[in-house]
């Protein structure tokens, strides 16, 4: 819903099952747990590792061979159709995300630009950067977030534009 309260217009998800979507218009600060969707793909922000790795029964003090020292690995997770894992991500000080020349590849996706986004780290702080797209980086609305005239958000694949004076 939209709402106009105390002088502001204010984008709020009704706790809808796929989600609303603001496209950013800067840098923004992700915090853990982050959606995001550019083009055709849906990542997710991880500041602290989600997956874990089953050791074999009576083997607990095993280490399995080629995993990495247990400690902090930001990543984004990469979400297919029906919730398949399509990739893991650590993320690096500068993370490109695009169709080419990217860190993150998705060559498939017409809907990306060569370099679309990219995510930054500053001091233990990640940060999600649109480069200037055609079709722009969308962070899912955990709470109610003003909107500003020419904002544009997501629907499922609708594109909606707010306009006002």
């Amino acid at each position: 819903q939209i709402i106009h309260r105390d002088e502001v217009w204010l984008l709020e998800d009704m706790a809808s099952q796929n989600g609303v979507y603001l496209r950013i218009a800067d840098e923004f600060m992700l915090e853990d747990g982050d959606e995001i969707i550019m083009g055709q793909q849906h990542f997710i922000f991880h500041q602290h590792p989600t997956i874990v790795v089953q050791k074999p029964s009576g083997q607990a003090d095993a280490r399995v061979m080629g995993s990495p020292a247990p400690h902090h690995l930001p990543h984004l997770l990469h979400v297919l159709d029906r919730g398949l894992l399509g990739g893991l991500y650590p993320l690096r000080t500068k993370t490109v995300i695009g169709r080419m020349n990217a860190h993150v590849i998705c060559p498939d996706d017409l809907h990306l630009d060569e370099q679309h986004a990219m995510v930054l780290e500053r001091d233990g702080t990640y940060y999600l950067q649109d480069n200037h797209s055609s079709f722009g980086a969308f962070l899912r609305v955990r709470q109610p977030i003003e909107l500003f005239s020419g904002d544009c958000f997501l629907l499922g694949r609708t594109r909606l534009h707010i306009f006002y004076a």
